[in-house]
Formats: structure tokens, C-alpha cells, sequence
């Protein structure tokens, strides 16, 4: 999650989205369009990358090769003091991206 106050959602601009009990899925979504209130997304390919001792965890960053696949979604845009702006999404909250690769979690 970023950690930045001045976080903006504008087009163009990559979001990761963790979520999960059990496990950390990450979802990668680019923003298409913006209005002054919704942000109009496309879900993005990831690149996984498996701990050294291989047990089921490891990091995520999106795709170089930015692949739009899955419908478009349009999520209001929220604001924080403490992470700037981000969206709500079904079982948790999408944030601006700060480029470090994500820890994710999965199981067989």
C-alpha cells in the first residue's frame, strides 16, 4: 500500500489491489480514464516471482507488456491523509502503486 498523502489516480496510472484471508491475492489494474469523481479501470497482467525456498510465497509487479484484459470496472475515487487517493473495490481498497514488488501468498 503506498505510504505517500499525495498519491494521485489519474490516466495512466498503475493500482494494486491485495486481498485475502488465507492468502495474498494481488490484483494489477491501469486507470483508462478519470473524471473529477470515477476512475474507469482495466485489469493488467502480473509477473510472479517464487521465494528462494518455495513455499508458496513470493512478490508481484505488473506486467511490463501492459495487457488490458477483463472488463472495464468504474470505482468512485476516495481520499486518505495518509495515502492520497485510492479506490474501493469488492473486498478491500486499490492504491497507487510505488513501484516496489507487492508480497503475494497462494496455495497449490
Amino acid at each position: 500500500m503506498s505510504e505517500r498523502s499525495d498519491a494521485k489516480i489519474e490516466q495512466g496510472t498503475i493500482l494494486e489491489y491485495s486481498w485475502g484471508y488465507d492468502q495474498t491475492n494481488v490484483d494489477w489494474f491501469i486507470v483508462t480514464r478519470r473524471t473529477l469523481k470515477i476512475a474507469v479501470l482495466r485489469r493488467i497482467r502480473s509477473e510472479v516471482t517464487e521465494s528462494p525456498s518455495g513455499s508458496m510465497q513470493g512478490t508481484s509487479v505488473p506486467s511490463v507488456q501492459v495487457e488490458l484484459y477483463g472488463k472495464e470496472l468504474r470505482r468512485k475515487v476516495q481520499h486518505s491523509a495518509d495515502c492520497g487517493e485510492y479506490l474501493s473495490m469488492d473486498y478491500g481498497n486499490a492504491y497507487v502503486w510505488d513501484g516496489k514488488p507487492v508480497r503475494a501468498s497462494w496455495y497449490a
